[in-house]
């Protein structure tokens, strides 16, 4: 099973990063996924409260100065190292006052992630199940025990990435 190699957790680490001279405060934590997926799925959630510039090694997220209540408009550093396994996604500001809320943008970036993954397996899973059903019915009597089986192993892949949505909500739900 794919999904079952992924490993949820929300074990973040105060990090100091220096994007482009820049020292920034910030976290990391990682992903049990390769780079280039983790830098889509940056710029997909991003995207919902920011203008996200890719920048090549890193990207800068410009949240409108009227989207904070604030006076200037904010920006955010994100880099996703890809000499790491698994991979590591650093983000950082350089005003320090924001790092209470960049560490909870990192959690549910994280959380978005994660689900978004387990959401996109179930519906290959139940598309799957819809086929093999499909099959079923068609098949003859004895290949309906083989499809069966396959239907019966399909439907206990469904219940596990149901029980890994739930253990990302549980962990979330046991904040300190």
């Amino acid at each position: 099973m794919i999904f079952g190699q992924k490993n949820f957790n929300l074990d973040l680490n105060s990090a100091s990063l220096n994007i482009d001279g820049n020292k920034l405060i910030g976290f990391n934590t990682t992903f049990d996924f390769n780079r280039e997926e983790v830098r889509k799925g940056w710029w997909k959630y991003a995207r919902k409260f920011g203008n996200p510039i890719d920048m090549r090694t890193y990207y800068v997220v410009t949240i409108p100065a009227e989207s904070t209540d604030g006076n200037v408009d904010l920006t955010i550093y994100s880099q996703a190292l890809d000499d790491t396994d698994p991979v590591v996604f650093s983000i950082g500001i350089s005003d320090k006052k924001y790092k209470v809320q960049i560490e909870e943008l990192l959690k549910e970036f994280k959380k978005d992630f994660y689900i978004q993954f387990y959401l996109n397996e179930l519906k290959l899973k139940e598309t799957e199940a819809t086929g093999l059903s499909e099959r079923y019915e068609r098949a003859l009597q004895d290949e309906k025990n083989e499809v069966l089986d396959l239907l019966q192993a399909n439907k206990e892949s469904i219940e596990s990435l149901k029980e890994e949505i739930r253990k990302v909500e549980k962990v979330l739900s046991q904040k300190p």
